[in-house]
């Protein structure tokens, strides 16, 4: 009973699964076409590090109607330490988002450019290894990485609409699988 404690209160094996599914999302980047919006890949490259022109990435969100989705990421730059950085951006996106989320509220009945799409998948092999988590991860990577914009749902902070379909846990295996998203179709 006196064995050390390891530095992190972490569980090595919860470690290792976190270090293959960072692994598994950039082998997805490395060599293949980024489909994503424009505006979404700039505004990827100026939380991490690049140069950030805060007018000019605010217009080609509006342009793209993708405001959402880059207050989005911008929130996310700030939960990773670029606080200071990111904050003119983000007051500057504050009422654009507002005003974007109350259009969306307000049309969210009668919107024709959703379609909700059920994929089928087998867990084997390599993935029996990654839980419910893991899989979300992916197939959102997968999707952003083919250009295909997730619906957001109505909640306070709005999340992609990505639903795994009774999920597995780690290391449950399945041949029959299916995740159920909802794209937004182009304006």
């Amino acid at each position: 009973m006196d064995t050390p404690l390891p530095p992190s209160s972490i569980p090595a094996e919860a470690l290792a699964r976190q270090a293959r599914l960072a692994a598994v999302l950039a082998g997805m980047e490395e060599g293949r076409e980024n489909r994503e919006p424009a505006s979404l890949q700039s505004l990827r490259k100026a939380l991490q590090g690049g140069s950030l022109d805060a007018a000019a990435i605010i217009e080609s969100l509006t342009a793209e109607h993708q405001v959402e989705e880059g207050a989005s990421l911008v929130r996310a730059g700030r939960r990773g330490g670029g606080q200071a950085r990111v904050e003119p951006l983000a007051s500057l996106l504050e009422p654009l988002v507002a005003r974007a989320a109350a259009r969306r509220e307000a049309t969210w009945m009668l919107d024709t450019r959703r379609a909700a799409v059920r994929v089928g998948y087998a867990k084997e092999g390599a993935a029996l290894d990654f839980d419910e988590g893991d899989l979300h991860a992916i197939f959102m990577q997968a999707f952003r990485l083919e250009g295909l914009c997730l619906a957001l749902d109505l909640g306070k902070r709005p999340r992609p609409m990505l639903r795994l379909a009774l999920p597995l846990p780690a290391g449950a295996g399945g041949l029959g699988e299916w995740i159920e998203a909802v794209f937004r179709t182009d304006p």
